[in-house]
């Protein structure tokens, strides 16, 4: 599974109005590329807790804890 497309979506002001997409030429070709040689794009979650980052939930909350106490 690739991604072919790196949407941006711009919402007007007016109520009324439809959102638009668009994508850079630069965007285009690093997608084009990533299809080429089989690269997947992967979104991860991360956790802030105080000045920490953690990509595991429980890792965040087991420092929690530990402050807590």
């Amino acid at each position: 599974m690739s991604d072919k497309l790196t949407p941006h979506f711009e919402a007007s002001s007016d109520d009324n109005s439809t959102s638009t997409i668009k994508i850079t030429n630069k965007e285009l070709e690093a997608n084009k590329e990533m299809e080429k040689y089989g690269i997947n794009r992967v979104l991860i979650s991360i956790y802030h807790y105080k000045t920490f980052r953690y990509t595991n939930l429980e890792d965040a909350i087991s420092q929690a804890k530990r402050d807590e106490n």
